[in-house]
């Protein structure tokens, strides 16, 4: 009867979170960002689900009874969306220094790159340059060179081609800035980590709620 007066919008996408919300219990866990997607999914739909029921006039107790207990904290799925992206990245806007540590990451690679393309511009290097372009070796920025490049340039070898003819150097001048970026990077995925440390908190007591969430995929199968 009730689905005769139309979908629900957004219900299809609950799904059973049930697992998700049993390791979100677990201290110190972390869960993933397409788990906390479909938590944040589920609790949109429960809320929808439980106002249509509410505003309809057909009397279904069992349902009512079902959808009176389905009260999602709504902070908790907006707060997700916020977060979390819908190719499961997490956003900028998750975090003030989420977005301050990303835009510093940015420009320190891009100093970095200025850096290694004015190696590959100058005319004192063409001689050792194997191919003019930047690339990554053990997530530090490097050039190619030939074997040779010791009589023209100090660095750090991070790889080399199969055939030994190619020398990936990590030159001298651009080891603290390629340090920089890496600290940089460090510095946000620990951030990235504290943020879904909070979501999953914030998610435990929903696994204690009854009648909790489930109940809105179970109600929608």
């Amino acid at each position: 009867m009730l689905l005769a007066r139309g979908p629900v919008s957004g219900v299809e996408r609950a799904t059973d979170i049930r697992d998700a919300l049993k390791r979100a219990g677990i201290a110190g866990s972390r869960l993933a960002p397409a788990e906390l997607s479909a938590i944040a999914a589920t609790l949109e739909a429960a809320e929808h689900l439980r106002r249509h029921v509410r505003d309809s006039a057909i009397e279904l107790p069992r349902l009512a009874a079902v959808a009176a207990g389905l009260r999602p904290p709504p902070a908790l799925w907006r707060e997700i969306r916020r977060a979390i992206l819908p190719d499961g990245s997490v956003a900028d806007s998750a975090s003030a220094d989420l977005a301050r540590l990303r835009a510093n990451a940015r420009a320190a690679r891009e100093v970095a790159r200025e850096q290694l393309q004015n190696i590959l511009t100058s005319p004192h290097y063409q001689a050792v340059i194997a191919e003019p372009v930047i690339t990554l070796r053990n997530d530090r920025y490097v050039i190619p060179v030939l074997p040779s490049y010791r009589t023209h340039l100090a660095g750090i070898v991070q790889d080399q081609s199969g055939s030994g003819h190619t020398v990936f150097l990590e030159p001298l001048s651009v080891v603290e800035q390629n340090n920089t970026v890496r600290r940089l990077d460090r510095e946000v995925d620990i951030e990235i980590d504290r943020i879904l440390g909070d979501l999953t908190a914030g998610c435990v007591t929903l696994g204690t709620t009854s009648p909790g969430p489930w109940r809105l995929w179970r109600t929608s199968t």
